[in-house]
C-alpha cells in the first residue's frame, strides 16, 4: 500500500528521499506472514488471532526492535486501517508506548463502527453461524477469487472493465473523487497486489465492535470470556486523522467532528 503508487508518489518512498529511516511493518496473516516456528498456516490455531494479538504482541516487537537497531528514542507512526486500532489497543493497554511513538499518523482509521457497513450488514449474523458450522477459520480461498475478478473485470483497454471495478471499490470503501484523492488508474492496480487473507476472528472481532458500540477485545464464543474495553484516556501520542470525503470506513463522528474543525478554523 505504501509503494503502489511508485517512487515519486508513495509515501515510503517520499520519507525515504526526504531523510527518514523507513521500516514496513508486515501484518501477521497476510500472504508475506505465513511461516511459524511452530505452527501450520493450514491449522486452525494458526489463524486463531484478531488485532489484540497485533497489538499486544505484533507492534511492541516491531517498535522496540527498531528502537533498539536505530538507537532512536521514538519513532513515527502510519498505519492504515487496521494499523491504526492496533495502536490504539496497544497504547490504550500498555501506556508506556506513548513515549515511544512520537506522532500517530491514521489513514482511514477503524475503531468504533457506528453505521451499518455493507460488509457488516450482509447477512452478518448469518455468516458468524455458518463459520461454526463450517469450521473456517480464514479467508485464504479469496485470494484465488479476488484475482480472478481482477483479471476478467479489472485488467485491459475495455471502459466497462475498470469501470465496473471502480464502482465495486467505491462501494466499498466509498465514492472516490477522481485524481484529487486517488487517481483511478492506480486505484485499478490495488486488487493485483491486495492480500485478502485474513483470520476470520478479524471479521467477527469487528462485528462485535459494531454490535457493542465499544472499543474491546475479542470476545471468544468458545470461552464466553466478557470483552475488555480498551481505555482511550491512556493515550497520550499526537494523533493525526486522514480520510477521504467520503470514507466509509471510518466513524461518521470522526468525518463530522473533522469538517467542523475545518469549518472554525477558516471562519475565525
Amino acid at each position: 500500500d505504501y509503494l503502489l503508487s511508485g517512487p515519486s508518489l508513495a509515501l515510503a518512498f517520499q520519507l525515504a528521499n526526504n531523510g527518514y529511516q523507513v521500516f514496513l511493518g508486515n501484518a501477521r496473516g497476510s500472504k508475506f506472514s505465513m511461516k511459524h516456528q511452530t505452527l501450520d498456516p493450514l491449522s486452525r490455531e494458526f489463524w486463531r488471532f484478531t488485532f489484540d494479538e497485533i497489538a499486544m504482541h505484533d507492534l511492541p516487537a516491531m517498535i522496540d526492535y527498531i528502537l533498539f537497531l536505530t538507537k532512536q528514542q521514538g519513532v513515527f507512526y502510519v498505519g492504515h486501517n487496521q494499523g491504526a486500532t492496533s495502536l490504539l489497543a496497544l497504547l490504550a493497554s500498555r501506556p508506556e508506548y506513548n513515549d515511544k511513538i512520537l506522532q500517530a499518523h491514521f489513514l482511514a482509521p477503524i475503531v468504533f463502527l457506528d453505521y451499518p457497513h455493507p460488509i457488516l450488514s450482509f447477512g452478518a449474523l448469518e455468516y458468524e453461524e455458518s463459520v461454526k458450522v463450517l469450521r473456517n477459520f480464514n479467508f485464504l480461498s479469496m485470494a484465488d477469487y479476488t484475482k480472478k475478478v481482477v483479471d476478467t473485470y479489472c485488467e485491459g483497454n475495455s471502459f466497462k472493465g475498470p469501470r465496473f471495478c471502480l464502482r465495486l471499490w467505491e462501494f466499498i470503501f466509498g465514492r472516490n473523487r477522481g485524481e484529487t484523492e486517488i487517481d483511478p488508474q492506480v486505484l485499478l492496480q490495488v486488487p493485483s497486489f491486495i492480500s485478502p487473507t485474513a483470520s476470520v476472528r478479524q471479521y467477527l472481532h469487528f462485528l462485535q465492535i459494531y454490535r457493542s458500540g465499544k472499543f474491546q477485545s475479542y470476545k471468544s464464543q468458545r470461552f464466553q470470556k466478557e470483552p475488555r474495553e480498551y481505555s482511550l484516556r491512556n493515550v497520550k501520542t499526537p494523533l493525526y486523522i486522514y480520510h477521504a470525503a467520503e470514507d466509509l470506513i471510518v466513524s461518521r463522528l470522526v468525518i463530522i467532528f473533522n469538517k467542523l474543525n475545518f469549518y472554525l478554523f477558516f471562519k475565525f
